[in-house]
């Protein structure tokens, strides 16, 4: 076959699923750089990824090369470099201080280490003079390094977006399953004679293309769900997951005190700090079974479901801490969802009920 159509075979999909990334990446005008740049860098990696790994595939068929080619050897050694370092660019994106992104690179550097020392010893892999790969004790060293940037992108995606329901652990948890099966079914293609019996040339790359391009769009549907200056969810996110299949237990209400006279007197940029400060006193309140939300410019909700009243007081007292360490005052409604009473009805109790917690605080200044 030539060189060309036998590369496509393996890599086709990996290859017009990167270009069109490429394509939607570089016209997308609403997500910040943070975010674009690395998925920028992961998607030019996986291509150059899918051309490295078919290099070291074609330079390892014995009918071709039937003694080892140092060739094999450098693209073997970069193929294993280029994997965890796909993850570490999308984990970046998460990283604010420079200290933890040189603490994040440090597996990466030992992995390119390992990788390379193939030219002088055999402790990672080495290969035949039948051009046949033989894995050393450290071996496993790139899969190890990539599992592990796997389970630190967990932990920075619900740490950024403040998730704690079941739908978004299970996608990160398929996510970084697809990874680790294309990885472990990859390594285990075995040789016979000069041709391979299990193979799953270009898995590795096709999952992570999947893998960067699900990613994506996970990405932007949290960015665009939520309120830009504060983090929470949006006012139509509220009014969906007030009518979601999951029965609404409670809401708590918040609305923060003289905004406008904040925005008028010190300036809108004091206003947005405002509006942050309260948005992490809720994000820092919110438990597995909750979600806020700013329904308003100066109105905020928080969503419980199917929690008890206990839950509920647990989460209120816990918000009214967190409002304490912060120089703004909110008037607060709190309002546990009586048997069949309809959402709307709550929404208007507890409505009421934070109205008129905010007669009694309108007097407090914004500012303590």
């Amino acid at each position: 076959m030539p060189f060309f159509l036998e590369f496509l075979s393996h890599y086709f999909i990996t290859v017009i699923l990167c270009l069109g990334m490429a394509i939607i990446i570089f016209s997308n005008k609403d997500l910040d750089k943070k975010y674009l740049t690395p998925m920028k860098e992961c998607t030019f990696t996986i291509l150059i990824l899918t051309i490295v790994e078919y290099l070291e595939y074609y330079f390892g068929k014995v009918e071709i090369f039937p003694t080892f080619t140092p060739a094999r050897l450098v693209f073997c050694a970069l193929g294993y470099t280029l994997r965890p370092l796909v993850l570490l660019e999308v984990c970046q994106m998460f990283v604010k201080k420079k200290k933890t992104m040189l603490f994040l690179t440090l597996p990466e550097f030992f992995n390119l280490f390992v990788s390379f020392s193939c030219f002088f010893t055999g402790i990672s892999y080495s290969f035949s003079s039948t051009n046949h790969f033989m894995r050393g004790p450290l071996g496993y060293t790139p899969h190890v390094v990539t599992f592990f940037y796997l389970i630190v992108l967990i932990y920075f995606t619900f740490s950024e977006f403040h998730q704690k329901d079941y739908i978004s652990g299970a996608l990160l948890l398929y996510l970084s399953l697809i990874s680790v099966l294309a990885i472990v079914l990859e390594s285990e293609s075995q040789p016979k004679g000069d041709r391979y019996y299990v193979d799953f040339q270009g898995i590795c790359t096709g999952a992570f293309a999947v893998g960067t391009f699900l990613y994506y769009v996970y990405i932007h549907v949290q960015i665009t769900r939520r309120d830009v200056i504060t983090g929470l969810l949006n006012r139509r996110c509220f009014f969906v997951d007030s009518r979601a299949k999951r029965k609404v237990s409670g809401i708590i209400c918040l609305d923060m005190n003289d905004l406008k006279k904040i925005n008028d007197e010190i300036g809108h940029n004091a206003g947005d700090k405002a509006l942050a400060a309260i948005g992490e006193a809720i994000s820092s309140s919110l438990v597995r079974g909750t979600a806020g939300y700013r329904v308003g410019g100066d109105e905020f909700a928080i969503l419980f479901f199917n929690l008890n009243e206990t839950a509920i007081k647990d989460v209120e007292a816990k918000l009214r801490a967190e409002l304490k360490q912060i120089t703004y005052t909110c008037a607060i409604g709190v309002a546990i969802r009586q048997p069949d009473e309809d959402v709307d009805v709550l929404i208007q109790r507890v409505d009421k009920l934070m109205y008129e917690n905010k007669a009694e605080t309108k007097a407090q200044p914004a500012k303590r």
